[in-house]
């Protein structure tokens, strides 16, 4: 079931990455993050000051991943906190992600069935698998 954000602007930016066979691309925090450490994640983060959301998210997945966004469609609103609103984007990017390793302890590129075992930070999965029920619909 899609979670919409309440009425509040959204405060982060999340990256559904995906790729031409069906599979999205996520990342495992780094054992060393303050927050949700060796826990899977979509890639996004926080939104600077005054900055637009795409905006946001093309600087996140540059800073995270070392890409540029190709192609971005804006798929749905998430509160994960309270007060807390992430606006979560289907993203192309450019070439294959040469993931930051202080961020991330592992990546990958995984269908639908090979998220469902692993443990995710803040509500990750159900966005992954929002995306997923609405491609089959």
């Amino acid at each position: 079931m899609i979670k919409k954000g309440n009425d509040q602007p959204p405060t982060s930016v999340s990256a559904i990455i995906t790729r031409s066979d069906g599979k999205v691309f996520i990342a495992q925090r780094s054992w060393k993050k303050k927050l949700s450490p060796g826990q899977w994640e979509t890639v996004g983060g926080k939104l600077e000051l005054k900055e637009v959301l795409e905006e946001g998210l093309r600087r996140e997945i540059k800073e995270e991943l070392g890409v540029d966004i190709k192609g971005i469609r804006f798929f749905n609103n998430y509160s994960y906190a309270a007060g807390k609103v992430s606006a979560t984007y289907i993203v192309e990017i450019e070439k294959s992600p040469q993931p930051n390793i202080q961020d991330f302890a592992n990546w990958g590129w995984f269908d639908e069935k090979g998220i469902l075992p692993l443990d995710f930070a803040v509500d990750c999965k159900e966005r992954l698998l929002d995306y997923f029920k609405n491609l089959k619909s």
